[in-house]
């Protein structure tokens, strides 16, 4: 019996060295979201491009843009959300112009026409070329270029191809 109690206590000091030796893996730390970082995610929908964006936000270097991407998780998804939301601004704004089209002032002998009441005289305009590239966008299967190329030799008869090879 007092060879019982003591492999219990053994046990239990065995068991108690176990799981104290077991290290903890540590949590991630990621990196937090900077006044820079910040600026830069609320700016880019103004400015539209990186660059512009690290300008208006008084940085230089596009090489810090593109470390915050690397080493910050929470920046890149910010980041990817915040380029999708501009994205669909600019297919908003491209679908307007070839839809609704745009006012665009007239000028003769380069003067600006304007009516009896002195106001500018305008035309719509729309974009037809802007269209075409939604219509593709949005239905490639429809709307992409279609091309093929068909070879053929003498008489509509295969091509033929030979492959020598030489010994230096």
């Amino acid at each position: 019996m007092l060879g019982k109690i003591m492999n219990n206590r053994k046990a239990k000091k065995l068991a108690k060295l176990k799981v104290q030796k077991q290290p903890q893996p540590a949590a991630p730390k990621q990196p937090e979201i900077t006044a820079d970082k910040a600026s830069f995610l609320y700016m880019y929908p103004t400015h539209g491009t990186i660059e512009a964006t690290l300008r208006a936000i008084g940085l230089k270097s596009r090489t810090t843009f593109y470390d915050w991407l690397k080493t910050d998780v929470a920046f890149k998804a910010s980041f990817e959300e915040i380029k999708r939301v501009y994205i669909e601004r600019m297919e908003r704004e491209a679908d307007r112009r070839a839809i609704e089209g745009v006012n665009k002032p007239v000028f003769y002998k380069g003067k600006l026409v304007t009516d009896k009441d002195g106001n500018p005289v305008t035309i719509k305009e729309y974009s037809d070329t802007l269209l075409i590239f939604r219509l593709k966008a949005l239905a490639p299967e429809k709307y992409r270029e279609k091309s093929s190329i068909e070879l053929t030799g003498r008489n509509e008869n295969p091509i033929e191809s030979v492959v020598r090879v030489v010994d230096t």
